[in-house]
């Protein structure tokens, strides 16, 4: 199982949670996407990977209560463990080499804009 090491409700439907996951940080690229179950029973819910701490081994995924998948997810409290994770799954986001980026999101898509911004940081 991996454990949630943090949660915290970034609006009145929207949260944030940090979760456990080594092996999935260590391959992890911006853009893409992790899936979560809650139990055995449960959907699977697909949620992008909006930062990853690899010292820490854990990723953090922005999500927004839109049905009953997405409110078991908020009610899972920190030290619980989700019943699955897989992932990074996705194609990962492409940086053209020595052009310029503009940015652009809106609602929960601007999950994605953190990894993306950082890895341009980076080259």
């Amino acid at each position: 199982m991996n454990k949630i090491i943090r949660k915290e409700r970034v609006a009145a439907d929207t949260f944030l949670m940090e979760i456990e996951a080594p092996d999935i940080v260590a391959a992890a690229k911006p853009g893409q996407f992790v899936i979560l179950m809650t139990d055995e029973k449960a959907e699977r819910v697909p949620l992008t990977i909006a930062d990853t701490d690899k010292e820490r081994g854990s990723l953090t995924v922005i999500f927004k209560i839109m049905g009953r998948s997405t409110g078991d997810l908020s009610e899972i409290e920190i030290e619980d463990g989700l019943y699955h994770i897989a992932g990074p799954m996705g194609r990962p986001t492409e940086f053209p080499q020595g052009q310029r980026a503009v940015i652009a999101a809106g609602g929960i898509g601007i999950a994605l804009i953190y990894p993306v911004i950082a890895a341009l940081k980076e080259e």
